[in-house]
């Protein structure tokens, strides 16, 4: 009889997310900067994704981008109670609340914001270290669940009357 406890690299299997951000700075009406950042898929956001898929936890409706100005880079341990104390939220854009993050059905393991990009009309002068995904929309606000964060590749230096325009994108797969 054969073990079936007995490990068979061939049947090695896993599951990862692995997620990405791009950005678009306009300055009156021109691309004047575009880059792509990977992310950390926080502790507190990959526990919700279990809870969510494989056990009794409430799906988010909506989650929000939010942008942070403080040199900070995310770590595994960030949560949605810290994130805006800890990166030094940036609240200089002109919309009431952080921005929604609307994505387009998945498909190919993939998921993403691409067809609406998530866009913050900045309204002073402000340098920006990074981006947040999370389910709560007001500014600075502490509730609610963080999924990821990333620090851009460089800080950027934005003026009043840009427009910073932010797209994120999740691929699943088998690892």
């Amino acid at each position: 009889m054969e073990d079936i406890n007995k490990s068979d690299s061939s049947l090695d299997s896993g599951f990862g997310l692995d997620g990405k951000y791009m950005a678009r700075v306009i300055r009156e009406g021109e691309v004047i900067d575009e880059f792509e950042f990977d992310n950390i898929i926080v502790n507190e956001g990959l526990t919700h994704a279990l809870e969510t898929e494989l056990g009794n936890g409430t799906q988010v409706g909506t989650w929000y981008v939010g942008l942070f100005k403080g040199n900070y880079t995310p770590l595994a341990t960030d949560t949605a109670a810290n994130i805006a104390t800890n990166s030094t939220e940036a609240t200089e854009y002109t919309e009431a609340n952080r921005v929604t993050y609307v994505p387009a059905a998945a498909s190919a393991q993939s998921i993403t914001n691409s067809a609406s990009v998530a866009e913050f009309n900045i309204n002073a002068t402000v340098t920006i270290y990074g981006a947040f995904l999370v389910s709560t929309n007001t500014k600075s606000g502490t509730g609610g669940v963080l999924f990821s964060a990333a620090r851009f590749p460089a800080q950027r230096d934005l003026q009043n009357t840009d427009l910073l325009q932010i797209t994120y994108q999740v691929d699943a797969s088998d690892v």
